[in-house]
């Protein structure tokens, strides 16, 4: 029993957190929960590419191995004269 009258579950794996998620959202319950780990969006972020690099090819390659681009990030590089850094959220 967690405070404030609330109730902490820990399920075993994916499946009973799945089931019990269904179960609370169709039974018109609230509750709140966390996204699992292994859905979480991640960042990448290049560092030193060329000016003349085409973004659109890093994310046909990232494309290719199963990662899908949710947003591009603004470009990092300010006016310096540090290697331009690239970076997507996937």
């Amino acid at each position: 029993m967690a405070s404030n009258n609330n109730v902490r579950v820990m399920t075993p794996d994916k499946e009973s957190f799945s089931a019990l998620k269904d179960f609370l959202a169709k039974s018109n319950k609230r509750f709140q929960t966390f996204q699992p780990r292994d859905e979480r969006a991640y960042r990448v972020v290049i560092k030193g590419l060329h000016y003349s690099t085409d973004p659109e090819e890093i994310r046909d390659g990232l494309n290719r191995h199963g990662h899908k681009e949710q947003r591009e990030l603004q470009d990092l590089q300010e006016q310096t004269a540090l290697p331009v850094v690239h970076g997507l959220q996937l």
